[in-house]
């Protein structure tokens, strides 16, 4: 942990010295991009750390439609189960019951890149997921999700929301067990927050279905225009096209768990299929 403390705070050092450097003369110190594969590599070697019994005080938001259908919603970094509200909504309204698990981000005891924390929020979820499920992962999410679907049951599908690999490669780890699974990813024209588009080259690379959605934010996901987004990562997307997003989404979702699809969303013009 102090190493993993240590190598944080000298990576923003690093980040603060490069943006110095382009306007004085001031000699570099370690560049960001050494740094962060050294603090890449402590997580890595941290990624199953034992954790204390934290999970079972975890906020687990539930919506249960009745049927037996689940999705389990898996928000991005510093985001809680809270804002994936929109979406578990219109879930819930063709039919498919909802999980939000609320993950950590900044506490490596609770984080959603720590293996070990993933382990007992799957044990936590278990009895709550009673039928054929679809796991949703917007952002860091999506590799959090790819974990969990390999220690859950009865999982039909993942969809991945413009996601991003973990710095703990948990996606490329568990990629293997994910063989039978269905998969499909949803993604934003590269930007700043989906690391300039890597997860849509490497999820094309390795077979995954999915779509480049023009004008789509890394955020839409979650709904209504959010200003983190706006700010931190250059969103700039219409309604129309947050409202697109989420239509995709859910019809992903019902086509893994077998519910006849109502409208076929991946056909709109800002929908590129690859």
């Amino acid at each position: 942990m102090i190493e993993q403390l240590s190598l944080l705070l000298e990576y923003c050092l690093a980040v603060s010295a490069s943006v110095v450097l382009h306007t004085t003369s001031m000699p570099p110190i370690a560049s960001p991009a050494v740094v962060c594969a050294r603090y890449n590599e402590a997580l890595t070697r941290w990624s199953h750390f034992p954790v204390p019994n934290v999970a079972s005080t975890m906020r687990i938001s539930r919506l249960d439609a009745g049927r037996d259908l689940w999705a389990m919603l898996l928000h991005g970094f510093t985001r809680n189960g809270r804002h994936l509200e929109p979406l578990a909504q219109a879930l819930f309204a063709v039919g498919i019951g909802t999980v939000r698990p609320d993950l950590g981000s900044f506490n490596w005891f609770r984080s959603v890149n720590n293996a070990g924390y993933l382990d007992r929020v799957a044990d936590d979820i278990a009895a709550t997921l009673t039928g054929p499920n679809v796991v949703i992962g917007h952002s860091a999410g999506g590799a959090a999700g790819a974990y969990l679907a390999t220690r859950l049951r009865m999982v039909q599908g993942i969809v991945f929301v413009d996601a991003n690999e973990s710095p703990t490669h948990l996606i490329e780890r568990v990629w293997p067990k994910l063989e039978k699974v269905s998969k499909v990813a949803i993604c934003a024209p590269a930007s700043r927050c989906n690391r300039h588009g890597a997860f849509a080259r490497w999820a094309r690379e390795h077979g995954v279905a999915g779509c480049i959605v023009d004008g789509m934010g890394h955020g839409d996901i979650e709904g209504d225009e959010q200003t983190m987004y706006r700010i931190v990562c250059g969103d700039a997307s219409s309604p129309s096209t947050r409202a697109l997003v989420q239509d995709l989404v859910i019809a992903s979702t019902m086509r893994m768990l077998n519910i006849p699809e109502t409208s076929d969303p991946w056909g709109a013009p800002a929908v590129h299929p690859w």
